[in-house]
Formats: C-alpha cells, sequence, structure tokens
C-alpha cells in the first residue's frame, strides 16, 4: 500500500498492531517477527509502535491486524 500512493517504510509515523489470542502462546513469536521485519524494513527508523491484545479481528481466520500511519514529505 505505501508504494501504490508513493510512500515508503521511511513515511510511516505510527504503526498499531492488534493480536488475538493464540492458544500455543504464539503471540510473542508474532511480536518478536514484527520487531524483527521491522528493523530489516526500517534500519534508520522507529515510529511509534502500538501492540494490542483483542478478543476477535473483523474475520475469525485472522490472527494479527496492521494499521500503518504515513505522512508525505512535501
Amino acid at each position: 500500500m505505501l508504494n501504490a500512493v508513493g510512500l515508503s517504510w521511511k513515511n510511516v509515523a505510527h504503526v498499531n498492531s492488534y493480536h488475538t489470542p493464540e492458544p500455543d502462546g504464539a503471540i510473542l513469536a508474532a511480536t518478536a517477527e514484527m520487531a524483527r521485519q521491522f528493523r530489516r524494513r526500517m534500519p534508520d527508523h522507529q515510529p511509534i509502535w502500538t501492540c494490542l491484545g483483542v478478543a476477535a479481528l473483523g474475520d475469525p481466520k485472522m490472527r494479527v491486524e496492521i494499521r500503518v500511519t504515513a505522512f508525505r514529505d512535501d
């Protein structure tokens, strides 16, 4: 989506992630992987990241929903 509107990860100011409960406790693995991906994609940029546990998401098959807020430089 960022590329589609002419932006990149350097334009990201805030990331919200919403995680459903995992029966095997995999939420720690999911958040660790997200942090790893953020470091990979934004090595010199650290937007605010808010990670929240929720009871359910819009689709019962979903485990994580990610919302990104980005701004143009101009």
